[in-house]
């Protein structure tokens, strides 16, 4: 986060993060399924 975000936009951000690392994830998981 950069300096000087107030709190809600930091929020924002973190669950932004979050939400990419599901898709991230939930990507991954449904490429090992084909692939079995």
């Amino acid at each position: 986060a950069a300096p000087g975000m107030d709190a809600a936009a930091l929020a924002r951000e973190v669950a932004r993060q979050l939400e990419e690392r599901d898709r991230r994830t939930a990507a991954t998981r449904r490429s090992s399924l084909r692939d079995d």
